[in-house]
C-alpha cells in the first residue's frame, strides 16, 4: 500500500514537471524578469519590497577557467538585479572535481567584479546602472560545503538561525527546471525545525533548449530521489 501510495505520487509529480516544462518552453527568455524587478532602483524606480538576504543556489563552474557556467551566471544576473531588495547575499556551492575554489567562491569572484564596474549588460535584458553599488555596502557570505540541493538548503539555513533566530523573509535563486524540488526541500526543512521563514523563489532560465531539457531531466530523476529519502 505504501509503496503504491508512493508511486501514484510520483507520477503525479511528473505530471506536474510536465506541465512545468511545456511552460518553460512556450515563455519567452525574460519572463523571470517581469514580476519582481518591476520596481528595482537599478530601473530607474524606487522598490518597498526589501528581505533579510537573496541565496544563490550553486551549479556547475567552468574547470578551465573557474568561472561560473552558463547557467550559473544566469542566476547571478538574476542577483544582480536583486541588488534593490536585500543587501545581503549568500552564495552556496562547494568544490566539485577537485577545482581548487568552491561554486560559492566563484560566484562571489564573479559577483565583486562587476559591483567594480558602473554597468553590465545582462543578455536579453539590457544594461543595468550599477553606479552606488559596492562591496562595502554588500554583505556576501559563503558556504562552500554543501553537494547537493538538499545540502544547499541545510548549511544554510543553519546560516540563517545564527542571522535571524526568530524569523525572516528570504529570496531562492535557481533556475526554472530546478525550482519544484528546491522550494519544497526549503519548506520542508523550515516546517521540520518550526522555524517562522518564508522563501521566496526566483528563477532564472538557461537559453539553449537542449541545456534546458539535460537538466530538466536530471531534475526528475533528482525529484525521485528526493521523494524516496522523503526530503520533499
Amino acid at each position: 500500500m505504501v509503496l503504491r501510495n508512493k508511486l501514484v505520487v510520483l507520477l503525479a509529480y511528473a505530471l506536474v514537471i510536465g506541465s512545468t516544462w511545456y511552460q518553460i518552453r512556450h515563455l519567452p527568455q525574460t519572463h523571470w524578469q517581469s514580476q519582481l524587478f518591476k520596481a528595482s532602483k537599478i530601473n530607474g524606480c524606487t522598490s518597498s519590497i526589501v528581505y533579510d538576504a537573496a541565496i544563490i543556489l550553486g551549479c556547475s563552474i567552468n574547470a578551465d577557467t573557474l568561472q561560473p557556467g552558463k547557467i550559473l551566471t544566469d542566476r547571478l544576473h538574476t542577483a544582480l538585479l536583486l541588488l534593490n531588495t536585500t543587501d545581503t547575499f549568500i552564495f552556496t556551492g562547494g568544490t566539485d572535481k577537485g577545482l581548487p575554489i568552491s561554486e560559492a567562491q566563484s560566484m562571489k569572484l564573479w559577483f565583486l567584479d562587476k559591483l567594480s564596474k558602473q554597468n553590465h549588460i545582462i543578455p536579453t535584458y539590457g544594461t543595468i546602472d550599477l553606479t552606488g553599488y559596492t562591496s562595502k555596502d554588500i554583505h556576501i557570505l559563503l558556504e562552500e560545503e554543501s553537494t547537493s540541493t538538499r545540502l544547499n538548503a541545510v548549511y544554510t539555513i543553519n546560516m540563517l538561525q545564527q542571522m535571524f533566530p526568530n524569523r525572516g523573509s528570504f529570496l531562492v535563486i535557481t533556475s526554472t527546471f530546478h525550482q519544484f524540488r528546491s522550494e519544497r526541500v526549503f519548506n520542508k526543512l523550515v516546517d521540520e525545525l518550526g522555524l517562522q521563514y518564508s522563501f521566496i523563489m526566483v528563477d532564472s532560465m538557461h537559453d539553449e533548449p537542449s541545456a534546458n531539457q539535460e537538466y530538466f531531466w536530471r531534475e526528475v530523476l533528482g525529484i525521485c530521489l528526493y521523494y524516496v529519502m522523503n526530503w520533499i
